[in-house]
């Protein structure tokens, strides 16, 4: 029996990400009116040129630098400036001269999304322009340009007359983090105008100096409400213990979010005063919930004080809270008392058997177990889900079999979100005397207890569930014949090849896809020559739906035989065939596949398969490999670079460290992304992925680039890293980066999906129903990997390996330009 690992999820794309359109023809079409002699026609024809790459439509928008019209010349620069179209800056720079006030505003501020150097001295005369809103546009692109000589003349426009320019210069000052700006802010921190004093404090914040204590303490008393809480919540990003005392004051400060602000702010400085003042907060139950956010964001340095509140005679329901603390927070060390606390009824039972489940203290296991029999429903169902985190933490390498009884007495349980429970956990425990029970209820049960039962069955390895698994194959359920062929192959058991083989045989089988799928699975352990070419014959055939799963097959048997039966479809004349056949290609071994795969990087003239190419090549060292992958790195097609990127890193190529760190200003966001990981994974710190660049990435860079840089930065005890991601959780306006920044805050607590070292997906429209077949799509790894892909023929695809943790599916077409 073989352990396999799946994970088989659906994925919604919000925009159709349909590949192959003739983008060339209608482009030129539409640019055609730029010749218009109307203006608001030439202004529509830029906004079209908008929804296509930049790369693509370069020449025309550079044209349009040029148009008569301001409205047609400013939104062009815009696009160009967004693409990173570095043409168009010797234009831009001239304009910084130009009469009217608005193309130098627009120039300065596609200068800022630009950063090239060449425009500094043009920018730095932009500082005294007559127009308030130039100024600003070039203080925000000199900081662009992160060069610490031009740090003065920005110091300078803190004395600006207008506010604006002001609150954009303490901005970038924060940002570029230098110290010589420490004094010049302080003495803002009391200018008139209020968004200029919150841009200061945010400022000191960021630059993290001693210095600017005193006079943030001195901002707490401003009397407008938004300055004392951005200074609150300066002091905090700072850690500032000096400024604990004064923040317990605002505790009993009359506006509630003034409270809730400290309460975050002796959360962020996490000394022990800090602890006792919000532990003390417990009692007062305006102050609670703020509270214990702020102690679980403290984590473990708070448990001691935490469980010193358990038997607190004074309030149950302080002890309540600090039971659910102690949860967030996860310290084993919790353990014991909670396990005390739980025999004395005290606090409900239910709420500390959910803590104790989140320490995930393997002490806890038979008092859990206990809780099993228990005649409440509701402690029962507590119980069971607080055994799962012990079980998945401390057993699942080495299961106990002390569990297995009390959960197959679960499996009769008369709630049925109970039985579902238990049956997971068996099947989690891998308890061999579980079968039996478990067969039962995939016979007699229906719906998801009856799924889980298969997926169970499988997990246990039940050689003796073979044969009604197998009769499952024909089962009128879809998701039920999914399951069953999972589970086949998680058993393995090679007597149910023949049995598969007559299957794949009939004229008219229920579910060709399923059978195909368990007998590759079971191969893979139990390879056998004549089921192999079966398999093979499929994949040359003419059914192309059958002929698809095939070659899917093929890869899960991960046989050099496999590669061989493909390679006459490694020239197909559909390129959707070739790309499939080469994304198949990366986990079959041997130089028949390495060589098939670098014929078609260098050569095909397809970019979808080039990239699928590029990507599966990243399991296949070798002559010539990294030298083909370096070489990808040019390749102006959709994804190709990106992927060879990948692969670069997933080789452990420090060769190439350089020519990533070239693709890191790449106009193509997936390019720089993926470059900026090979990069760091392969030690260019020196170069280009030091951790101040990752941070200035997550900063500043496109939302993919963000994603990764917070990925790269898991685990950085670096204050002032710590402090970025903070902000980057908090205030991020992408979901997937503010997610990507609490999980780098605590990467051990990263949400694992169970069981997952490849995963299959398919991929659905906003409507959550129609399959996109043949589109785009962008897999986004928990360790920041990346794979630009293309689904088949059903809107499926597949990855492997896939690390642990969180896998997410980007859609292309919202990726930035």
């Amino acid at each position: 029996m073989v352990r396999l690992r799946w994970l088989w999820f659906v994925v919604v794309l919000t925009t159709p990400a349909l590949v192959g359109f003739d983008w060339a023809g209608r482009i030129d079409s539409i640019a055609a009116g730029l010749g218009s002699s109307d203006p608001a026609r030439r202004r529509e024809v830029v906004a079209a040129l908008g929804t296509f790459p930049t790369s693509s439509t370069r020449a025309h928008l550079l044209r349009a630098l040029e148009d008569t019209d301001v409205d047609v010349r400013v939104a062009a620069a815009g696009l160009l400036a967004r693409g990173g179209e570095r043409a168009a800056v010797p234009t831009l720079i001239g304009w910084l001269s130009d009469p009217d006030p608005e193309p130098r505003e627009a120039a300065a501020s596609a200068l800022a999304v630009m950063a090239d150097g060449r425009a500094a001295g043009a920018l730095t005369r932009a500082l005294g322009d007559s127009d308030a809103d130039v100024r600003r546009a070039a203080v925000l692109a000199l900081g662009a340009l992160e060069d610490p000589e031009l740090i003065v003349p920005i110091l300078g426009r803190l004395d600006d007359s207008h506010p604006s320019v002001r609150e954009a210069a303490a901005g970038v000052l924060g940002d570029l983090g230098d110290e010589r700006a420490v004094v010049p802010l302080i003495g803002k921190v009391q200018d008139l105008e209020t968004r200029v004093r919150i841009r200061v404090v945010q400022a000191l914040a960021q630059i993290r100096d001693d210095r600017a204590v005193p006079a943030l303490l001195g901002a707490v008393r401003d009397a407008t409400i938004e300055v004392r809480m951005a200074t609150i919540a300066a002091l905090g990003r700072m850690r500032a213990e000096e400024a604990v005392d004064a923040i317990v004051t605002l505790l009993d400060d009359g506006e509630p979010r003034v409270r809730q602000r400290a309460c975050l702010a002796l959360g962020e400085i996490g000394t022990q005063p800090a602890i006792a003042a919000l532990v003390r907060a417990l009692v007062r139950a305006e102050l609670r919930r703020d509270a214990m956010d702020a102690l679980a964001t403290i984590g473990s340095a708070a448990t001691p004080s935490l469980v010193s509140r358990l038997e607190d005679p004074r309030s149950v329901e302080v002890a309540t809270a600090a039971v659910e603390t102690l949860g967030r927070i996860g310290d084993v060390a919790a353990g014991p008392p909670l396990i005390e606390l739980l025999g004395t009824g005290r606090v409900s039972t239910t709420r500390v058997l959910a803590a104790l489940g989140q320490t995930g203290d393997q002490r806890a296991l038979v008092p859990v177990l206990e809780r099993l029999s228990d005649r409440r429903t509701d402690v029962r169902l507590a119980a069971a889900e607080a055994l799962e985190p012990i079980l998945e933490r401390n057993f699942v390498e080495s299961p106990d079999g002390r569990a297995a009884d009390p959960l197959l007495v679960l499996a009769g349980d008369p709630s049925e979100a109970l039985r579902l429970l238990a049956v997971r956990l068996l099947g989690l425990l891998r308890a061999q005397r579980s079968w039996p029970t478990l067969l039962r209820i995939a016979d007699e049960d229906g719906g998801r207890i009856r799924l889980e039962a298969v997926r169970a069955l499988g997990r246990v390895g039940a050689i003796q569930a073979a044969g009604r698994l197998l009769a499952l194959l024909d089962d009128g359920d879809p998701q039920l014949r999914t399951e069953a062929a999972l589970a086949l192959g998680r058993i393995a058991d090679p007597a149910s090849v023949a049995p598969l083989l007559e299957r794949l045989s009939r004229p008219r089988p229920s579910d060709r896809a399923a059978v195909l799928q368990a007998l590759s699975l079971v191969l893979r352990s139990h390879p056998r020559s004549d089921a192999i070419e079966a398999i093979g014959v499929r994949a040359r055939g003419r059914d192309e739906s059958l002929a698809i799963r095939a070659i899917d097959a093929l890869a899960r048997t991960r046989s050099e035989e496999g590669a061989v039966l493909l390679a006459p479809l490694a020239s197909a004349p559909s390129e959707w065939t070739r790309a499939k056949v080469m994304d198949a290609l990366g986990p079959l071994p041997g130089e028949t596949a390495r060589v098939l795969l670098l014929g078609a990087l260098a050569g095909d003239e397809s970019a979808n398969v080039r990239a699928a190419a590029a990507f599966s090549l990243g399991r296949h060292p070798g002559q010539g490999t990294v030298r083909a992958l370096v070489r990808g790195l040019d390749d102006e097609g959709w994804g190709v670079a990106a992927n060879a990127a990948s692969s670069l890193a997933s080789l452990s190529a420090r060769g190439a460290v350089g020519e990533l760190c070239a693709r890191t200003r790449d106009r193509d966001p997936l390019t720089t992304a993926a470059a900026l990981r090979g990069a760091a994974i392969l030690g260019g710190a020196g170069e280009c992925a030091s951790p101040r660049s990752l941070v200035e990435a997550l900063r500043s860079g496109r939302p993919l680039e963000r994603e990764i840089a917070a990925r790269l930065l898991a685990g950085a005890t670096d204050p002032a890293i710590v402090d970025r991601l903070r902000t980057c959780a908090q205030t991020d306006h992408d979901l997937a980066v503010g997610r990507a920044c609490e999980e780098a805050l605590e990467p051990a607590r990263r949400e694992r999906p169970r069981d997952a070292d490849w995963t299959e997906f398919y991929v659905y429209s906003g409507d959550g129903r129609t399959i996109r077949p043949r589109s785009r799509y962008v897999l986004v790894l928990a360790d920041g990997a990346l794979k630009a892909g293309v689904t088949d023929l059903h809107g499926f695809a597949r990855a492997e390996p896939v690390p642990p943790g969180v896998v997410r599916i980007a859609d292309p077409d919202g990726l930035g330009p």
